[in-house]
């Protein structure tokens, strides 16, 4: 704030004094004298003792001076204080029942200021040294004036004097941490009171610019909830200045912190790139090389950059130390997948650490580690029984090959939601050799409608001699929306070409696939769902259906798959989920849940007779037949 050059305001009212709070008034009579004090200037302070007679502001221009107390009987030695002036010593007897009148009057040789601040508990210096700090509320006469009058009353101090100011020009600072600090010069001109308009201080503020900020997003700085202004075109956060440790979460999948220093009254552009969030909840072992290697684990993963990767070590051991898992317990990996309750450590971590994936580390040995075990496990609504990833660390070192292994479990590229070519038609290979066979083509597929038809050989793809599945497969694969695959069909006047244009249908993840890990594909189809893509949310959270059902929690697919809104189509919809419901109640009616047996056998009755579903994609097996044979299968039972 700049230097501003002021001359104090002379004090204009009076002031009435009367005895301190809590002292004594009506003692026994005639075991105490009655002393009146007549004291210039009227607003001095008299102290007796440990007892203060203090001044109070009168609104009137003339006030009465007297201030009278009641005192034991005996000597007394008051003290006679006021800024700006010298202090006096008067000393008086009292006798009992006597009344005594003392006058003092004070001698001024310096000038005094009253100033008051907005908020109270800054600190005033003069000439750079510190001459007191404000303090409490605003008397309930008190009333702002001037530029302070749109400040509350309550945030402002009480009164605070400054004495002992000669005249000439002085430096005025008011500091308070937080606030900027104000500046002003004090022109004393003459040996008398002064007083300062209130002073309101402005809080220190620095601004961030939070480019890419998600409308539904919220923001943390330094643990408080911010309001950023998202009217503006680029959305803006008022903070203090200094270090900001900041956090945007968007549900509690979707994740970005940073921290950065701002200065005050500076504007700061601070790009926010959300990433799913991947808490480190600790190690279970203490060889020191494997707690290295560990260490170099959590920087793979960091470099990897698919996860924002939280260090939560506290909150991990609080939480297994809560659930009474030790180290011993993970290092039995298949009593530890069957005895934990990991339904209880998923919500135990969820409920103080929320993130889309949690890793625990478990060294092989607490002396020497050849190995370390990697517990994964994924935020409910996902998988709660954890995946388990072994990786070696001789001498506490991951080799580059274990790197680009972890880098791939971590980001696995799954397929969820891609769309896959269909061709209508399946071919197989002949028993004679050289050629391909068409069994079976859909009367309303993209083969049929090229002109394929069941008992066609096929003896060229792509203009290559036909050979085997595999080349029809790698042409389908190879193909992009719009793309033709080129069969030639046998006959006695030669080959003839025929160009199928495949249709494009949605396809499922492989839950079976031997190298998924549940708990990351299940992070992965948290992020999709909050992105909002282009996959349909039903085909995402059909597709976490699957992992829970692959992970043997089918009471948590049943409350997931009964959700589900899915359409109606021939290809991957309706019939797939009501199919992977159906698998779900199976499950738990054979593991003894019988209320679930006739509920599976009407969706397998009601799913065989209709006409649309697909599994797993929309060119897979039919969900109705299949219905048909679990339906057939469970009455046989």
């Amino acid at each position: 704030m700049p230097q501003q050059d002021r001359q104090p305001d002379p004090i204009r009212s009076g002031a009435i004094a009367e005895p301190a709070e809590g002292e004594p008034n009506s003692p026994d009579v005639g075991s105490v004298g009655r002393v009146s004090f007549l004291v210039e200037p009227p607003d001095a302070q008299v102290a007796v003792g440990n007892g203060v007679l203090r001044a109070v502001n009168a609104a009137e221009e003339k006030a009465e001076t007297g201030l009278a107390a009641t005192f034991p009987v005996g000597h007394h030695l008051a003290e006679v204080s006021r800024p700006g002036y010298v202090p006096t010593l008067a000393g008086f007897t009292v006798a009992e029942g006597e009344e005594v009148e003392i006058a003092v009057t004070l001698k001024r040789v310096n000038a005094a200021v009253r100033l008051r601040t907005a908020p109270s508990g800054a600190t005033i210096l003069i000439d750079g040294f510190v001459r007191g700090r404000t303090e409490g509320m605003a008397e309930s006469g008190f009333d702002p004036a001037e530029a302070a009058v749109s400040t509350p009353r309550g945030s402002f101090s009480r009164a605070l004097w400054i004495g002992d100011l000669a005249t000439g020009s002085h430096r005025l600072e008011i500091r308070k941490d937080g606030f900027r600090t104000y500046r002003a010069s004090l022109n004393v001109t003459d040996v008398r009171d002064y007083e300062l308009s209130p002073v309101v201080l402005e809080a220190q503020r620095a601004f961030l610019l939070l480019k890419g900020l998600p409308d539904d997003a919220k923001v943390y700085a330094n643990g408080v909830e911010l309001r950023p202004d998202r009217e503006k075109l680029m959305p803006e956060a008022s903070v203090a200045p200094g270090r900001v440790d900041l956090v945007v979460a968007r549900g509690v999948h979707a994740y970005f912190e940073a921290s950065v220093e701002v200065e005050d009254g500076a504007w700061l552009e601070v790009p926010v790139e959300l990433r799913p969030a991947l808490a480190y909840l600790g190690v279970f072992g203490e060889d020191a090389a494997g707690l290295r290697a560990v260490s170099s684990v959590l920087e793979v993963l960091r470099q990897e950059g698919t996860y924002i990767v939280l260090n939560r070590e506290r909150e991990g051991a609080a939480a297994f130390d809560d659930l009474a898992i030790r180290p011993s317990t993970l290092r039995d990996r298949t009593a530890a997948k069957t005895n934990v309750d990991w339904n209880a450590v998923q919500a135990r971590v969820e409920d103080q650490v929320p993130a889309a994936l949690y890793l625990a580390a478990v060294l092989s040995d607490d002396l020497v580690a050849n190995t370390v075990d990697l517990w994964w496990w994924s935020a409910a609504p996902g998988p709660s029984r954890p995946d388990v990833l072994t990786i070696d660390i001789p001498n506490g070192r991951i080799g580059s090959g274990t790197r680009r292994r972890l880098a791939r479990s971590v980001n696995p590229g799954l397929e969820a939601g891609q769309k896959a070519p269909r061709l209508g038609a399946v071919l197989i290979e002949s028993l004679k050799g050289e050629t391909l066979v068409v069994a079976t083509a859909d009367t309303d597929g993209p083969a049929a409608a090229a002109g394929l038809r069941p008992g066609m050989e096929v003896v060229e793809v792509n203009g290559e001699a036909a050979s085997s599945i595999l080349q029809v497969s790698e042409a389908l694969a190879s193909l992009r929306p719009g793309g033709v695959i080129e069969l030639a069909i046998g006959g006695a006047d030669g080959p003839v070409t025929l160009a199928v244009e495949p249709e494009w249908g949605w396809t499922g993840i492989d839950v079976f696939a031997p190298d998924l890990m549940s708990s990351v594909a299940a992070a992965h189809l948290f992020r999709e769902i909050e992105r909002q893509g282009d996959v349909p949310r039903w085909l995402l959270e059909l597709d976490l259906a699957s992992l829970l059902l692959a992970a043997d929690d089918a009471s948590g697919a049943v409350r997931l798959l009964e959700t589900i809104s899915a359409p109606d189509r021939d290809g991957l919809g309706r019939g797939s989920v009501q199919y992977a419901l159906g698998l779900a109640m199976s499950d738990l009616a054979a593991a003894g849940h019988e209320e679930y047996r006739l509920r599976a056998q009407q969706v397998f009755r009601a799913l065989g007779s209709a006409r649309q579903g697909r599994i797993e994609a929309d060119g897979g097996p039919s969900a109705p037949a299949r219905a048909r044979l679990r339906l057939a299968a469970a009455d046989g039972e």
